[in-house]
């Protein structure tokens, strides 16, 4: 026996399924509006969309990381003294600083992710963390 869908469920599973793959915009949003919710313009009291807390976290570092200039020198300083692992442990030691552990993880990854630092593949130095020159 043969199940055919209606309409109304192939338009239901269809916005079912752009709301999944939408990473743009506000999965909170488009939920209530699934939903056909109102809600008379109340905000949750938490945040609650992980595309907008993306959205939020890459503005924060758009904004700028207040730390950048001085990471990037501490690395120009001890160039290829340290890994990536000894330098988030000696970071979020640091009591100037305050960072825990994945603050420093974050903050590292983005100067990676930027190509602000670098970490070596050479087999004297493999691993060992660096600015790249010219930048920052």
């Amino acid at each position: 026996r043969r199940h055919t869908r209606s309409e109304a469920e192939r338009r239901r599973l269809d916005a079912l399924l752009a709301y999944a793959r939408d990473g743009q915009h506000c999965r909170r949003a488009a939920l209530l509006r699934l939903l056909d919710y109102e809600g008379g313009g109340e905000r949750p009291e938490t945040r609650c969309c992980d595309v907008c807390d993306a959205a939020e976290a890459q503005a924060e570092y758009a904004a700028g990381l207040r730390e950048e200039a001085p990471l990037i020198d501490f690395f120009r300083r001890n160039r290829r003294a340290f890994t990536l692992n000894t330098a988030l442990s000696i970071l979020s030691a640091a009591e100037n600083i305050r960072w825990t552990e994945e603050d420093a993880k974050q903050a590292l990854g983005e100067l990676i992710r930027m190509k602000k630092l670098k970490i070596s593949r050479n087999l004297l130095w493999k691993n060992r963390v660096s600015a790249v020159e010219g930048k920052g």
